[in-house]
């Protein structure tokens, strides 16, 4: 892969617009263009069907992304990719130095022109063959989100729950969506027919292919399509994770803080373990005290460093803000602890 392709993942990266639902949300846009000029062209109509074939490509490769970069099981699935796949210098540097991630190079990679491609890909990643029906069994089961309820949210956090936007991709749309999906025969249909029409409007410049009575469900079938699938990506590598801002910060917060238990009790072993070895030891301990506290003081700092620059006073952001630069301040701690730890119980018992 040369720079030029790394860069175009980055680039392309930029321009995302950052809804959490790629595709959903430029697909709302093609709605509101349809729906203002209220049809009435077989050349908006046609080129429209390539916007929406565009709008699927994306929230496809977005899913894709998500899965491989979340891990396991589905990171060890992409050797079933490997003929797409090249690796030399330049991209090793840019995974290694995390210019990209491998989910964004694996989705960049994949050619997507085609329903049956996106099936295949799909397919494989949720555990089965390029052939099996592990996609369509998925889209089958996937059922709406629902948020948990919960009555450890004070009056006051009811009240600043209530207002953030509540802005919803599909709540104001023209064609919402309601899960689990009913058709998905028809669904699945539609969705092969976007793809072979924008071939046929792109490559023949054909703008007569589609009436307005033919547009309506091709549209909500893509909706359904991309908003299933963004359910079945987030229910897998997220399962039980909250949406509304106030519950995800207490989520958040919660995470942090068992994190920074274990750090704690790690940092207590590595001292037992050290205390353990006598007198010899009593340098090593002072300082790991003396780093334990810095890095204390560190993370408090950047905390309220990060809190200060925050110009949203609302305290759902503001604890998510602080709970996720403490989990990744801590994730790497404990990383750290973790081979401390290793080091300080090999036989060789060499500190480096």
């Amino acid at each position: 892969m040369n720079r030029d392709s790394i860069n175009k993942i980055k680039k392309k990266k930029e321009r995302s617009i950052r809804t959490g639902k790629p595709g959903l949300a430029e697909m709302w846009d093609i709605e509101r263009l349809l729906s203002g000029h209220a049809y009435g062209s077989e050349i908006e109509n046609s080129l429209s069907i390539a916007g929406m074939a565009a709008c699927l490509e994306v929230s496809v490769r977005n899913s894709i992304r998500k899965l491989i970069d979340h891990g396991e099981p589905y990171l060890d699935r992409t050797g079933d990719f490997s003929e797409q796949m090249k690796f030399d210098f330049r991209l090793t540097r840019a995974l290694s130095e995390r210019e990209i991630s491998f989910g964004e190079y694996v989705s960049h990679l994949l050619p997507i022109s085609s329903f049956s491609q996106i099936v295949s890909y799909l397919n494989v990643l949720l555990g089965g063959s390029k052939k099996s029906g592990a996609i369509k069994s998925a889209l089958s089961n996937i059922k709406g989100f629902e948020e948990i309820d919960t009555d450890d949210l004070s009056q006051y956090d009811s009240f600043e729950e209530d207002t953030y936007s509540g802005f919803g991709l599909n709540d104001f749309s023209f064609w919402p969506v309601t899960l689990p999906i009913l058709n998905l025969n028809d669904l699945l249909r539609d969705i092969e027919k976007i793809f072979q029409l924008r071939h046929i409007v792109v490559h023949e410049a054909n703008f007569s292919l589609v009436n307005s009575k033919q547009l309506d469900p091709l549209i909500l079938s893509a909706r359904t399509f991309m908003l299933a699938l963004y359910e079945i990506t987030e229910q897998l590598i997220n399962p039980g994770v909250p949406r509304s801002p106030v519950r995800l910060s207490f989520f958040e917060a919660r995470r942090a803080e068992e994190m920074h238990s274990e750090i704690i009790s790690s940092q207590s072993e590595i001292l037992r373990i050290l205390a353990s070895k006598g007198s010899e030891s009593f340098s090593q301990i002072a300082l790991f005290l003396l780093a334990q506290n810095a890095f204390s003081a560190f993370v408090s700092a950047e905390a309220e460093f990060r809190a200060l620059s925050c110009l949203d006073f609302r305290r759902a952001t503001r604890r998510s803000i602080d709970a996720r630069l403490k989990s990744e301040f801590y994730e790497r701690r404990l990383a750290y602890l973790r081979e401390l730890k290793g080091a300080i119980t090999a036989p060789d018992d060499l500190l480096l």
